[in-house]
């Protein structure tokens, strides 16, 4: 914290956590509320960063997005460190054959293209928070032990190491006080490096649809904020968002879209009905909404197949469009 960059870097990154805890205080508005009289509106005092494509307040979005991005970054961060810290050290203690073993399989993991390994992963699983996690703690713990097994070979051979085992302290004592504690600097500059590549790697599996589902933060929000929601509006929320969804694939399937945004629209216009209108239309409204999103993905995903054939399977793209969609 000596230089003025560090101090710079360190402002912003509390800024950031400070705005993602108190997201409910310090949001001007439900990130989740549709006003398609505001849609695409220009920065304003009300809305300082304008409006997206629903009506939706981008800053109130931004800040409650935050807490996911977040979030995940920290949990997979503290997740992969620990894990690759503990592989890494028993394996540079060790050596021989457990060394081996670990070199091997390391080096298969770091033969993938980070994103790509992702990407080939997410698309056997359903699109969540908890899934994302997974995928990125799977191959995050490698660097880390990669950098803990140098360190260890390079400290195992010192005084203090070698008058540890004189006295007969066992293995773990010997990582837990006299190892560890001599590498923590790399690891925790290496922490924040990753913690920033988790960050891009889940903002980009969630741009595929393959990451956190859409209007995931807006759902949080709305747990926050609200309490309590019933099970019409709920189902409210979902047709909507499902419009949305398949509203940005719209140069890519307009028979399909046409559909969808029916459906959706209907949705909005149900919102505001008396509540015996909603009890009695909710069923029929749903199962339209569902067939025209179907609808939607299925046809969008083959447009989606053809140009990007390396990036995502049809099956994943369906898979994670259904997700999205339902």
């Amino acid at each position: 914290m000596k230089t003025l960059t560090s101090k710079i870097g360190a402002v912003l990154v509390a800024i950031l956590i400070v705005a993602a805890i108190f997201a409910p205080w310090l949001a001007p508005h439900d990130p989740g509320k549709y006003n398609l009289d505001m849609a695409f509106a220009a920065p304003s005092l009300e809305y300082p960063l304008g409006n997206d494509a629903d009506g939706r307040d981008i800053l109130s979005r931004i800040i409650y997005g935050a807490r996911i991005s977040l979030g995940i970054g920290i949990v997979v961060t503290a997740v992969s460190m620990l894990l690759g810290s503990l592989i890494g050290v028993w394996s540079g203690y060790a050596g021989g054959i457990p060394d081996k073993i670990f070199i091997f399989f390391s080096d298969v993991f770091l033969a993938f293209p980070g994103f790509l390994f992702a990407i080939a992963i997410a698309a056997f699983l359903q699109p969540s928070i908890v899934n994302v996690i997974f995928i990125l703690c799977l191959k995050g713990w490698v660097t880390f032990a990669r950098l803990v097994r140098g360190q260890t070979m390079s400290l195992r051979e010192r005084e203090f190491v070698a008058a540890g085992r004189a006295i007969g302290a066992g293995k773990w004592r010997i990582y837990l006080r006299h190892l560890f504690p001599n590498m923590i600097g790399p690891i925790l500059v290496n922490a924040s490096f990753g913690m920033a590549g988790v960050i891009m790697v889940e903002s980009s599996l969630s741009f595929l649809g393959l990451g956190v589902p859409v209007d995931a933060a807006a759902a949080l929000a709305a747990d926050l904020v609200l309490k309590v929601r019933s099970p019409q509006a709920a189902e409210l929320t979902r047709m909507k968002s499902g419009a949305s969804l398949v509203g940005m694939l719209e140069p890519f399937n307009a028979e399909g879209i046409t559909a969808m945004n029916a459906a959706g629209l209907s949705a909005f216009a149900l919102e505001a009905a008396p509540r015996t209108t909603r009890a009695q239309s909710m069923d029929v409204l749903s199962s339209q909404a569902n067939i025209a999103g179907y609808k939607a993905v299925l046809l969008s995903a083959n447009a989606y197949g053809r140009m990007m054939p390396m990036m995502m399977t049809a099956a994943g793209t369906i898979k994670a469009a259904r997700v999205l969609i339902l």
